[in-house]
């Protein structure tokens, strides 16, 4: 009985990317087809994506054409973008780590949108869903380099109860799926990032490559 929960056991360490992929993408889709949540860039999302089309789109720095475009004007309170009392220009709260992350689905995004003939506006079906998928793959992401992290010193059983805990016994499955352009999932991936490039670093502290890595997602974080 016992070596058969072992080998159930390695069989579902081994396949566990695959059946979280398959499990995230079920759970996204039920969400937006029964239109529990929509759409995907929302509330605090739109604070952490607006630098995208603002800058690419529109070019223009000031998100003034980005707030006359998406809000007849002016930010609503919610994305977290207000102007600043002293200048009267516009503040996004948000750091830009999570829209460069974003940045290659928006850029899906906005491909898909010319071919398509959807409107090019940061905000059509494409632009939308290929960002709110974003969410999903960093978090994936962030599970597959925590399982490498975790092997490093503990057993296949021990590493899958703690993805499963981790995955299912937080919010992460939530901010996956549900608000997958939130910053956590982005957050998720970055921690186990960086764990994962600091016990490299510490095999090989003379390496440049992984101090350049390890500057560069400490910077995405902010």
């Amino acid at each position: 009985m016992l070596n058969k929960l072992a080998n159930m056991s390695n069989i579902i360490s081994r396949h566990i990317i695959s059946l979280i992929l398959i499990t995230l993408l079920v759970s996204y889709s039920y969400v937006y087809i029964e239109q529990y949540n929509y759409p995907p860039i929302r509330s605090d999302g739109e604070g952490y994506y607006a630098y995208l089309p603002s800058y690419l789109i529109y070019k223009d720095l000031t998100m003034e054409q980005l707030a006359k475009e998406r809000f007849n004007g002016d930010f609503p309170v919610t994305t977290g973008i207000q102007r600043f009392p002293s200048t009267g220009s516009y503040l996004d709260k948000y750091p830009i780590g999570v829209a460069v992350l974003v940045l290659p689905f928006f850029l899906l995004g906005h491909f898909l949108s010319i071919i398509m003939g959807y409107p090019t506006d940061g905000y059509s079906f494409f632009y939308q869903h290929s960002v709110g998928l974003s969410g999903l793959f960093y978090m994936l992401a962030g599970i597959y380099l925590l399982k490498k992290n975790l092997r490093k010193y503990f057993s296949e059983e021990i590493t899958l109860a703690t993805l499963l805990a981790a995955l299912f016994g937080t919010n992460l499955f939530h901010y996956g799926t549900y608000d997958s352009i939130f910053s956590h999932t982005f957050s998720f991936f970055l921690f186990s990032a960086l764990i994962f490039l600091i016990l490299k670093w510490y095999t090989k502290p003379d390496s440049y490559k992984i101090s350049i890595l390890l500057g560069v997602f400490l910077q995405l974080r902010k």
